[in-house]
């Protein structure tokens, strides 16, 4: 089972994730742009479930566990139904859509 504690885990680290690509980004953001983008835009999606996880926790007669396994059948199907990049004429909307699939891949392994 899925603790409170290893969630808090899962944030922490995220959160020096993100702190580390912001530092990144503000020394200089023309050159790290390019390495640190996909990371940052992860990382920060990630951060929102974790606190939606996180959430549950705080809520009286939550089923945390159905809750999380309820949140992977959904990220599974997804993965299964969708195809990895959207068909938008955005090019960015495209790469964001492959990685979401990415991160929901990740939190289906880490959860």
């Amino acid at each position: 089972m899925i603790t409170k504690e290893y969630i808090e885990k899962l944030m922490a680290d995220n959160a020096k994730h993100i702190n580390n690509y912001k530092e990144r980004l503000e020394d200089n953001f023309l050159g790290n742009f390019e390495w640190v983008a996909e990371k940052i835009f992860k990382a920060l999606w990630k951060d929102k479930i974790y606190e939606h996880i996180y959430g549950i926790y705080n809520e009286e007669d939550a089923d945390v566990p159905q809750a999380i396994e309820r949140l992977k059948t959904r990220y599974k199907e997804d993965l299964i139904s969708r195809t990895l990049m959207s068909s938008s004429t955005n090019p960015i909307h495209n790469l964001t859509t492959l990685w979401i699939s990415e991160c929901k891949q990740e939190l289906l392994e880490e959860l």
